[in-house]
C-alpha cells in the first residue's frame, strides 16, 4: 500500500500518526496492527514469523521479503533478498525456500514500503540488483553464443500483510508464486498463514 512508502515521515504525535495511517487502512484494521504484541519473551523482545516462499512458476524469482515497522523510524527491517544473477541468493522455479525472520508490524513481499525501509537502513545497494524494485520480477535463462542471458519473463504485483489483522508473530507465513499464462495478470502471490500454537 503507498502509505507504508512514507513510513520515515512521522510526525511525530501519535495520535497525529495514528490518524493518518487509519486514512490508509481504516481504524479498526490500524488499531489492532499496533496493539498486537510482537511476540517476544520478555517486555520489549520480539518473536519471529517464519517465511515459507513457493515459486509454483518454471522462471527464476528476483524480489525482497521481509518485515518492518512502518511507524517507528528507529527500527530495522528484517529481510531476505533474491536475485537473478548467479552469484545471488536464487530461487529458482519450482522450487522453494523457508527462512525465519524477526517479527514486525508489516510483512512485505516487494513492497515500496519495505524497500524504504531497508534503504533508510542498510541501503538498496544491499539488495541484488533485480530485487530492488517494487513486486516480483521473474526471468528464464537463454543462451547465446555459448553465454547465458537472462530473459525477463514477467511480473508480479507486491503484497502487503498487516500483524494483528492478518497474521500474528510466531506463525509460519506462506507465499505462492503463481504463473497462469492465459489469465489476465500472469503472475500472482497467494498468501496463507498457519498460526503458531501460541502467538503471545
Amino acid at each position: 500500500m503507498r502509505c507504508l512508502a512514507y513510513r520515515w515521515i512521522v510526525l511525530g504525535a501519535c495520535p497525529v500518526t495514528l490518524a493518518l495511517l487509519a486514512g490508509c487502512f481504516g481504524g479498526a484494521d490500524i488499531f489492532f496492527n499496533q496493539t498486537t504484541s510482537l511476540g517476544g519473551a520478555a517486555v520489549g523482545a520480539r518473536g519471529n514469523v517464519r517465511v515459507l516462499v513457493i515459486n509454483n512458476t518454471p522462471f527464476k524469482a528476483a524480489f525482497v521479503t521481509g518485515t518492518y515497522d512502518q511507524t517507528d523510524i528507529d527500527s530495522s527491517p528484517a529481510f531476505q533478498a533474491f536475485g537473478a544473477d548467479a552469484a545471488d541468493t536464487n530461487l529458482d522455479g519450482n522450487d522453494d525456500n523457508l527462512t525465519t525472520q524477526q517479527c514486525g508490524r508489516v510483512f512485505s513481499v516487494g513492497s515500496a514500503g519495505l524497500l524504504a525501509a531497508i534503504d533508510a537502513g542498510s541501503g538498496l545497494d544491499s539488495l541484488p540488483a533485480d530485487a530492488r524494485e517494487v513486486g516480483i520480477r521473474f526471468f528464464s535463462e537463454t543462451t547465446v553464443d555459448g553465454e547465458t542471458e537472462l530473459v525477463e519473463r514477467g511480473f508480479a504485483p507486491p503484497l502487503e500483510r498487516l500483524l494483528g489483522t492478518d497474521f500474528n508473530c510466531n506463525s509460519l507465513l506462506i507465499c505462492y508464486l503463481e504463473y497462469d499464462d492465459i489469465a489476465a495478470d500472469d503472475f500472482r502471490i497467494e498468501f496463507r498463514v498457519i498460526p503458531a500454537e501460541s502467538t503471545r
